[in-house]
C-alpha cells in the first residue's frame, strides 16, 4: 500500500522565545491562532478543536500515509496544537538522478501548547522504494533538510511573530539531529533493509512487537530506535498510530537538551555579572523554572492520553535516550542556577551596604566640616568679639577665601558621594 518516512527535526529555539511562546498559548486560544494563520495565507490544521470534522470529510484518504499520520497526531494529542504546512520547504525534495525514486513530500511546522515545537517532513515514496536501504533515503533527505534550515528559520520566525506574537525568535535546525521514522504498510513486507539500518546503528535489529505487546495490532516489525524507528504492518491506521509517541519523545528530548545546552553556554553561569545582569538572569531563570514545572504536568496529561501499547513505545525511547534523567538533571541545574543568582544578588547587596555605610560616614564628616565652616563664617561677620582678639585673622585674605569656598566644597563633595551611591 505504501512506504513513508517521517523526518522529525528538532529546532534550536532560544529560551526567551520558548517562554514567550508558552505564555502566548496561555493568553490566547487555538481558534484565534488559527484565524491569524489563515489571515497570513497559511494552510493549517487546528488539532484539538475541529479534528473530528476534519477527518469525517477525509475518511476516503486513508490510503495516504501522510493523511493517516495527521489523523494519528490528532487522535493522541492531549493538548491543543497548530499544524501549519510549509509548501516553500517541499520544493527542495526533487527527484535526484542518483536516487531514482519519487516522493510525495509534505512539510509541517508543529506548534503545540506544551512548547514541543518541531518540523515534520513526510516523504511518501512509491512502491519501488520499499526494499531500499533506509540509510540511502536518509543520505538523500538529510542534506536537503539541513540546507533548507535558513528558509525554515525565516518561515518559523514569521509564524511565531505573526501568529503567536513572539518577536525576534531565534530558530535553527540541524539536519544531523533529525530522527527518521519508517512506516511501511502492506502484506508480505520485506524488512531486510530496515533491519540492516538498525543493525548498523544500534548493533541490534531485534523485533520488539512482542516486548511492546504489539502482536495483536497486525504489526509485522516494530523497533523504536536511536536515530531510526521502524514500524511495518498490514493496517495503515495502526502503523500510523505508532508514530506520534516517537515524535513526542524525540521533541521532548530535543527541548530538554536545548534548554540544558543553552544554560551551559551562558557565560553568566560561570562568570560574575553586574547586579542588573544578575537580576535579569534571575527573572529569566525563575520564568524557565515555572514553565518546566508546568510542562511536567502537561506531559503527565499527554501520557494518560496514549493507548497502553503507545505508552510502551514512548517509555522505550524515554529509557533508551535517558529522557527522564535529562529532565531531572535540568530541574536540578535550573534550581542551582536560581540559587546562585540569588546568592550573587545578596553579595552585591552586601557590598552596596558597605559602600553606602562608608559614603554616609564620609558625608557625616563633611557635614561636621560644614558646621565648623558655618561657625567660622558667623565669627567672620561679627564685628567684634569681646573675649577674643581675632581682628588679624578676620582681615586675612586666606581666611576670607576659606570661608567663601568651604560651603561650596562641602556641597559638591556631598553631591558627588550621593551620585556615586545612587549609581551603585
Amino acid at each position: 500500500m505504501g512506504f513513508s518516512y517521517v523526518a522529525v527535526s528538532k529546532p534550536s529555539l532560544d529560551m526567551q522565545s520558548w517562554i514567550q511562546f508558552r505564555k502566548a498559548w496561555r493568553a490566547g486560544s487555538l481558534a484565534r491562532f488559527g484565524e491569524q494563520a489563515h489571515a497570513l495565507g497559511m494552510d493549517c490544521l487546528e488539532i484539538g478543536a475541529n479534528t473530528s470534522g476534519y477527518y469525517e470529510a477525509r475518511d476516503a484518504c486513508d490510503a495516504s500515509i501522510p493523511e493517516a499520520l495527521l489523523r494519528a497526531l490528532s487522535e493522541v494529542r492531549a493538548d491543543l496544537a497548530l499544524l501549519i504546512r510549509a509548501p516553500e520547504l517541499e520544493a527542495g525534495f526533487v527527484q535526484d538522478p542518483e536516487h531514482p525514486w519519487t516522493a510525495n513530500t509534505r512539510c509541517y511546522f508543529l506548534f503545540p501548547r506544551d512548547g514541543l515545537v518541531g518540523l515534520l517532513t513526510v516523504l511518501e515514496f512509491d512502491d519501488d522504494t520499499r526494499g531500499r536501504d533506509p540509510r540511502d533515503v536518509r543520505a538523500w533527505a538529510e542534506p536537503i533538510i539541513l540546507h533548507s534550515g535558513a528558509k525554515a528559520a525565516r518561515t518559523a520566525a514569521r509564524i511565531l511573530n505573526g501568529v503567536f506574537g513572539v518577536e525576534k525568535a531565534k530558530w535553527s535546525i540541524d539536519g544531523a539531529y533529525t530522527h527518521f521514522i519508517a512506516l511501511s504498510v502492506g502484506v508480505d513486507i520485506d524488512t531486510t533493509a530496515v533491519r540492516e539500518t538498525h543493525r548498523g546503528e544500534e548493533f541490534d535489529d531485534a523485533d520488539l512487537t512482542q516486548t511492546l505487546q504489539l502482536t495483536d495490532l497486525s504489526l509485522s516489525y516494530a523497533r523504536p530506535g536511536w536515530g531510526h524507528s521502524s514500524f511495518c504492518g498490514e493496517r495503515l491506521g495502526l502503523v500510523a498510530l505508532a508514530a506520534p509517541p516517537v515524535i513526542h519523545a524525540d521533541l521532548a528530548y530535543g527541548m530538554l537538551w536545548e534548554r540544558t545546552r543553552e544554560l551551559l553556554d551562558k557565560p553568566e553561569i560561570t562568570e560574575t555579572p553586574t547586579l542588573d545582569q544578575t537580576i535579569e538572569q534571575l527573572q529569566l531563570l525563575e520564568a524557565l523554572q515555572f514553565e518546566l514545572r508546568v510542562w511536567v504536568a502537561e506531559q503527565e496529561r499527554y501520557l494518560r492520553s496514549l493507548k497502553p501499547w503507545q505508552l510502551g513505545i514512548f517509555k522505550r525511547l524515554q529509557t533508551y535516550w535517558s529522557v527522564d534523567v535529562m529532565e531531572e538533571r535540568l530541574h536540578e541545574f535550573v534550581s542551582f542556577a536560581v540559587q546562585q543568582a540569588k546568592s550573587r544578588i545578596d553579595v552585591h547587596q552586601a557590598r552596596s551596604d558597605r559602600s553606602q555605610a562608608r559614603i554616609l560616614g564620609a558625608i557625616a564628616s563633611l557635614e561636621i566640616i560644614g558646621v565648623f565652616s558655618s561657625v567660622a563664617g558667623y565669627l567672620y561677620f561679627v564685628e567684634r568679639v569681646p573675649s577674643l582678639s581675632l581682628d588679624g585673622l578676620f582681615s586675612s585674605p586666606g581666611f576670607s577665601l576659606l570661608v567663601f569656598l568651604s560651603p561650596i566644597v562641602v556641597a559638591f563633595a556631598v553631591l558627588a558621594l550621593l551620585l556615586f551611591l545612587f549609581r551603585r
